[in-house]
């Protein structure tokens, strides 16, 4: 399985404390998948298909939060959520 074209990857913040609902979304404008996986630590050559493609959820530490936002429209405030890259399927 090659890099996946027909999901769109958001940044998606939930709820510090209750129920942890969904808050808010925020489509990634393209980025290379290798940056996401040099920035999350994923090997291009990992035997999971999901992982190597990043279709699993990660959650956003601070410097993950940083680097991506040049990629959303809207400010990932993480004091505010805390936020996972995501997928959805086109």
């Amino acid at each position: 399985m090659s890099d996946m074209h027909n999901i769109e990857r958001v940044v998606v913040g939930y709820e510090k404390h209750g129920r942890r609902r969904m808050m808010v979304e925020f489509a990634l404008l393209p980025v290379d998948i290798s940056f996401l996986r040099k920035l999350f630590n994923i090997d291009p050559e990992h035997s999971d298909a999901a992982e190597r493609n990043m279709i699993y959820c990660y959650r956003l530490n601070d410097e993950q939060a940083n680097a991506l936002q040049s990629y959303v429209k809207e400010k990932i405030d993480s004091k505010k959520y805390n936020f996972r890259l995501e997928c959805n399927s086109l």
